[in-house]
């Protein structure tokens, strides 16, 4: 049965945004301007929130020692214990399971148009779940959403449109017909199909490390996986990354870390960094991460920064901010006249997201840093005026990084 989908209210998620993982130079163009690798952290046990982020992989060059997660405009999300995320084949959707005890396992996702969340519903179909958590969750080259259960140790589908889920099987080892522990572990598919399944705890006939999951064939309620090998680390997250190696989140080392799909071994690996925002600036501090998932989607928009907008054409393209129309020759000089300790920054980051996305409506970021300008009286006529005071300077810092995020989420600047 079709179950309404219910909109709540948009929380400020101060926390995911996709990370972009590229290992070599000669990669960085493309996979910037196509995909985008989330990383979902469920933070502290049991505080109802969990964060959303991308991961820059610091420029992309070999011997690079970063893996930044830069928050999504949005910030955290209202949801316990996201241990299990996957991106919609279009690139527009976050889908999570809130696997926690302040809400337990409903099927939400997050919008990336509109940096909204949205709940489906509570999963359906799937029996004791208190007792038997959902970890891990990836897409199909069908758009068929795939979970694993720890516990049973069996994998389902889940329907997006309702929340009832279906059984697959239960996971097992081949060689061996021992089930596989999935507990904390994870799931990926790559673009052809081949579904891949990381196992952290080893089990008497099942190891710990990577499978390749036989998911279509099920025989008799079993669905069963070759072991490939493995390589010490504790992956709460699988994506698919550059080359078609497979990314894993650790929990143990915080690192994300490359992995030979032939062999599980560990081929390359960034420490992982997060970005926050202090009186305009950004700064990275170390990144504990704990439970959480991982998952690679396209890019639904390309982003440019201040910086690429004031040195090429809008294609006589009007911006329009809180109803004042704002053509390139004033907008062009509104960008190279931008400050970092005035309105004139937080203007042109709000011209330059306008620009990024001229068919984004109500989208929550851009929206917020519009009203904060009205209510401030900003117009392109005294966009250079500096702040009232310390609180009015600090509010603008905050819509500024958020928009600063918006606008390099999927920079597309170095491509063009």
């Amino acid at each position: 049965m079709l179950r309404e989908i219910r909109e709540v209210q948009h929380l400020s998620i101060n926390a995911t945004r996709a990370v972009i993982f590229v290992m070599a130079e000669v990669w960085a163009a493309a996979l910037t301007a196509q995909e985008v690798l989330y990383l979902a952290d469920t933070q502290a046990p049991d505080d109802g929130a969990s964060g959303l982020y991308v991961v820059d992989w610091d420029g992309g060059a070999i011997g690079s020692v970063k893996a930044v997660l830069r928050p999504l405009p949005s910030g955290r999300v209202s949801l316990n214990h996201v241990d299990a995320m996957a991106a919609s084949l279009d690139g527009r959707k976050l889908w999570l399971i809130d696997d926690g005890a302040v809400a337990t396992h409903q099927l939400a996702y997050y919008d990336l148009s509109s940096d909204m969340i949205y709940l489906v519903d509570f999963i359906q179909g799937i029996p004791d779940l208190s007792g038997n958590g959902i970890d891990g969750a990836a897409i199909a080259p069908d758009d068929q959403l795939y979970v694993a259960r720890s516990g049973a140790n069996d994998l389902w589908t889940i329907d997006t449109a309702t929340a009832e889920a279906t059984l697959v099987g239960t996971l097992t080892d081949r060689a061996t017909n021992a089930p596989i522990d999935v507990q904390g572990g994870d799931l990926v598919f790559t673009p052809d199909g081949v579904l891949y399944l990381w196992a952290n705890n080893n089990r008497s006939g099942a190891p710990r490390g990577l499978y390749t999951v036989d998911y279509h064939r099920p025989v008799s309620g079993v669905v069963y996986a070759i072991y490939r090998g493995e390589n010490g680390s504790h992956f709460r997250g699988l994506a698919i990354g550059p080359g078609g190696n497979i990314l894993g989140s650790d929990s143990g080392s915080d690192q994300i870390v490359v992995v030979d799909p032939a062999t599980g071994a560990a081929q390359d690996y960034r420490s992982m960094f997060k970005t926050v925002a202090e009186s305009g600036f950004f700064n990275d501090e170390g990144f504990d991460h704990t439970l959480g998932d991982m998952a690679t989607g396209p890019s639904i928009r390309c982003g440019r920064t201040i910086g690429y907008w004031k040195n090429h054409g809008w294609d006589e393209a009007l911006v329009s901010l809180n109803g004042e129309a704002i053509d390139p020759d004033r907008g062009h000089q509104i960008l190279w006249d931008a400050r970092g300790r005035n309105f004139s920054m937080l203007f042109a980051q709000l011209i330059a997201a306008k620009l990024n996305c001229p068919e984004c409506e109500q989208t929550a970021t851009i929206d917020a840093a519009e009203t904060f300008l009205l209510s401030s009286g900003v117009t392109s006529d005294n966009y250079d005026e500096r702040f009232l005071d310390e609180q009015q300077k600090r509010e603008g810092a905050k819509y500024w990084a958020k928009l600063d995020s918006f606008n390099s989420q999927y920079a597309c600047d170095e491509i063009e």
